[in-house]
C-alpha cells in the first residue's frame, strides 16, 4: 500500500472528513490493513447517519451518510481489478451518497444516460432555480463522479447546477455497466448534453478527466465553458515516468493486456482547439501530468478568453490548495454562464 498517493490533503480535497482521513492514516501506519480500515469508518459513519436520522437530525444524518460514502470510496480505490469485493464496495458508497442525496435541500437526482448500449448516469446537484446553467464535474483514473461533491457545493452555492458524472472506464458505468474507456470517449460527455436543452453548459475536469473535458469542448460547441485541472492534452505521458500506471488504464479500458490498453490510451491527444472559455489549473509539483501537457490546451486553445494558472508548490489537481481552488473555479463558471 503507497499510503502516500492517498495524502490526507487529497483524502480532504476528495471529499473525506478530516478526523476519518486522520484515523485511517494513524492506523495504517501502525499496521492496519487500508481496505479494511476504510471500510470500518464508513461503517461507523453510516451507523451515526442511521441514528441521528432517526433523530429527526437531516443535516447531520446528511453529511454523515455523505463521509460514508468517501470511505467506502478509498477503500475500493486500493483494489485495480474489477473484482466482486471492488464491487461490493463501490455498491457500498452508491447506496451511501444516495442516502445523502435524498436530504439534500432540493434533493439531489440521479439522472441516467443510454450510450452505446450502456447507460451512464450521474448525480444533479442543484440550486433552487430550476433551469440553472450546468456544469458537468468529473475525474479520471480512480477519482469517480461523487468524490467531487465538495465542488459541487461551490458550484451550487453561486447558482449554479453540478452534474457529477461517471464517463466510460470509471466508477459505475464501468463497474456495473461495463462500459469502459475508447478514444472517443469525450462523445459520452456530448450525449450527457442532450439532457439539458437549452441550458448553458460547462465541463470541469480533473486529472485525465481534464483531457476528455478538452477533447469534448473542442469538438461540441454546446460547452460554453471548459477548466481543465491537472490535466494533459497527451495523457500517455504518464507512463514514460510510471510505467505501471498501465494497469489502472487495462481496467478502464477493460483490456485484456498491456498491449491493448496501451493502444487506446496513446490514440487519447488533443488536436483540436478549444473554442470555448478555457481555464487550465496546474501545480509545479505534479508528477502524474507535468506542465507542458497542461500548457499544450492552453496554447492550442482558439478562445481570447483563456487562461493558465500555476502553483509552484501546488500538488496534483491542487489537493494542498483546495478551497482556493474551489473558489476561484466556481467563480469562473459564475462569470461566464450565469447571466449578467
Amino acid at each position: 500500500m503507497n499510503i502516500a498517493a492517498y495524502s490526507i490533503a487529497r483524502l480532504l480535497d476528495n471529499g473525506m472528513d478530516y478526523g476519518d482521513a486522520w484515523r485511517l492514516h494513524a492506523r495504517v501506519e501502525q499496521g492496519a490493513a487500508w481496505i479494511e480500515t476504510a471500510q470500518a469508518l464508513g461503517e461507523e459513519n453510516l451507523a451515526r447517519a442511521e441514528k441521528t436520522l432517526a433523530r429527526g437530525r437531516r443535516a447531520t444524518a446528511r453529511d454523515a451518510f455523505r463521509y460514508a460514502a468517501m470511505c467506502f470510496r478509498f477503500a475500493q480505490a486500493e483494489i485495480v481489478e474489477d473484482t466482486d469485493r471492488k464491487r461490493a464496495l463501490y455498491r457500498r458508497l452508491i447506496d451511501a451518497f444516495a442516502q445523502s442525496a435524498r436530504l439534500d435541500d432540493p434533493p439531489t437526482e440521479k439522472l441516467s444516460i443510454a450510450y452505446r448500449g450502456a447507460a451512464l448516469s450521474g448525480w444533479l446537484v442543484r440550486p433552487a432555480a430550476a433551469q440553472a446553467p450546468v456544469v458537468f464535474v468529473f475525474g479520471g483514473a480512480d477519482a469517480w463522479r461523487e468524490t467531487y461533491w465538495i465542488s459541487a457545493r461551490y458550484l451550487v452555492e453561486r447558482g449554479l447546477a453540478a452534474f457529477l458524472v461517471d464517463l466510460p472506464g470509471q466508477g459505475e458505468a464501468r463497474l456495473f455497466g461495463r462500459a469502459y474507456t475508447t478514444p472517443d470517449s469525450h462523445l459520452a460527455l456530448s450525449a450527457m448534453a442532450d439532457v439539458f436543452p437549452e441550458r448553458s453548459l460547462g465541463l470541469w475536469g480533473n486529472s485525465l478527466g481534464g483531457y476528455f473535458a478538452a477533447r469534448a469542448a473542442a469538438t461540441d460547441a454546446r460547452f460554453a465553458a471548459c477548466c481543465v485541472n491537472g490535466g494533459s492534452a497527451r495523457p500517455a505521458e504518464l507512463l514514460e515516468r510510471f510505467p505501471a500506471f498501465i494497469e489502472k488504464f487495462r481496467a478502464m479500458a477493460g483490456a485484456t493486456d498491456e498491449r491493448s490498453a496501451r493502444a487506446v490510451f496513446s490514440a487519447l491527444a488533443l488536436e483540436e482547439a478549444v473554442r470555448c472559455p478555457v481555464l487550465v489549473l496546474h501545480g509545479m509539483r505534479d508528477r502524474i501530468f507535468l506542465l507542458p501537457g497542461a500548457r499544450e490546451i492552453h496554447d492550442r486553445a482558439a478562445s481570447a478568453d483563456r487562461t493558465l494558472r500555476v502553483w509552484e508548490d501546488g500538488e496534483h489537481c491542487l489537493y494542498n490548495y483546495a478551497h482556493e481552488k474551489h473558489c476561484l473555479v466556481a467563480d469562473w463558471f459564475a462569470e461566464r454562464l450565469l447571466p449578467t
